[in-house]
């Protein structure tokens, strides 16, 4: 078994008994706990959370215990979004947590989209702003 600190999303029961696929998730142990020096913001890329680190800073969740097979499909459900770090919670347990990822969905993507674009006349590609990509087919300026 493995420790899990979850926040946000992950700690509704039912939607990580149903990402799971099992009912005992957390093997009759769930604690609340407190991260301290994190925060939790938006993921850059997703509307859900992430923590990141903060001065004086709290994330209030729960330590789950879960099993090498339910972390690897935790670890699925994350996606490439989000990869695992090793913290020390407020109690002083040592667990998992997941945070967003140092691989950017507009690193994957922005190659692609930019050498499909480049042959459109007056079409812009900002390097600068990246996160903000967006093009919009209906606009024929």
């Amino acid at each position: 078994m493995v420790k899990l600190f979850i926040y946000g999303t992950l700690q509704d029961t039912v939607l990580l008994a149903k990402i799971t696929r099992s009912r005992d998730i957390d093997d009759g142990y769930e604690v609340y706990d407190q991260l301290d020096g994190y925060t939790t913001v938006r993921h850059s890329c997703m509307p859900y959370p992430t923590i990141q680190a903060q001065t004086n800073g709290l994330v209030t969740g729960k330590v789950l215990n879960v099993t090498d097979r339910q972390l690897s499909i935790l670890d699925s459900y994350e996606s490439i979004l989000y990869e695992k770090a090793t913290i020390k919670t407020r109690s002083g347990r040592e667990c998992l947590v997941y945070i967003e990822s140092k691989v950017r969905v507009d690193d994957l993507i922005k190659p692609k989209v930019k050498s499909i674009v480049d042959s459109v006349d007056g079409f812009e590609f900002d390097d600068d702003k990246s996160s903000e990509f967006y093009f919009d087919p209906e606009d024929k300026t």
